[in-house]
């Protein structure tokens, strides 16, 4: 499995609040990308990466990292926060395999 994105490319833009551990991290970004890779379309081989999977990988990170960190009542420090956290979260799943929003005339669905 080829690395979408390592622990050193994870900026605090992209993640403020991301394992201050690199190993942990790194932890969480593997798990991420092994649930993002089977929901994927796969990427040829030596192909790039495209930042919406790099996105991706990061999203489901932190949706996990959060699960973890609510206590029962879903607070997460001193602000009430409610976490919901699905297998990949829709927001994920878009980004791996956006919709095309054209409707195909006369069947109503979308191609």
């Amino acid at each position: 499995m080829a690395t979408w994105i390592t622990a050193e490319e994870v900026t605090v833009d992209l993640w403020a609040d991301a394992p201050s551990t690199p190993a942990t991290l790194a932890l969480y970004l593997d798990a991420a990308q092994e649930q993002c890779e089977a929901y994927a379309p796969a990427l040829e081989d030596g192909a790039a990466v495209p930042a919406r999977y790099k996105l991706a990988v990061i999203a489901h990170a932190r949706d996990t990292w959060n699960a973890g960190r609510a206590d029962e009542a879903g607070d997460i420090g001193a602000e009430p926060f409610a976490v919901a956290v699905r297998p990949l979260s829709l927001h994920v799943r878009q980004l791996l395999r956006p919709r095309d929003p054209r409707v195909v005339f006369g069947t109503g669905t979308a191609t």
